[in-house]
């Protein structure tokens, strides 16, 4: 598996910069297939709240209900799920700062569909763990 990050800068209607945040995660045809095999393509892996302090109002009209309350929500949460970041995502954001703080957390999901991966690919086998090695590992990393 590798992870395509594409980053652009565009202007704004507004005449303000906005940054494009492109990533897809490219598969081998055996990792597409313990996708398909194990109906992992609606497994979230992000939810970014793009404008927390925007939270309790979006919050409010859902609870009321609404078209209004629908589109704030949209327009501020994005979810990224195992299909979203195999097919290919683009997320726009204000800043650098938010595109790099995007960027981190689409790396973390990437890692975590890794190791969804390794898990299905033992599936119908098993593995045996040396835990003095294991434990050894985890104090060598800190």
């Amino acid at each position: 598996m590798q992870l395509l990050i594409r980053r652009n800068q565009k202007t704004g209607m507004m005449g303000g910069a906005k940054y494009t945040l492109y990533v897809r995660a490219q598969l081998t045809d055996e990792e597409k297939k313990l996708v398909k095999k194990n109906n992992l393509a609606g497994e979230l892996l992000v939810y970014y709240d793009k404008d927390e302090s925007k939270a309790n109002l979006a919050g409010a009209f859902k609870s009321a209900g609404g078209l209004t309350g629908a589109l704030l929500r949209k327009m501020r949460d994005v979810k990224l799920t195992v299909g979203k970041l195999i097919e290919g995502t683009e997320f726009t954001c204000e800043n650098v700062g938010e595109l790099l703080g995007v960027e981190n957390q689409v790396k973390h999901a990437s890692l975590m569909l890794k190791s969804y991966l390794d898990a299905a690919a033992t599936f119908g086998g098993e593995e045996v763990l040396d835990m003095d090695k294991v434990l050894a590992d985890m104090q060598a990393r800190g």
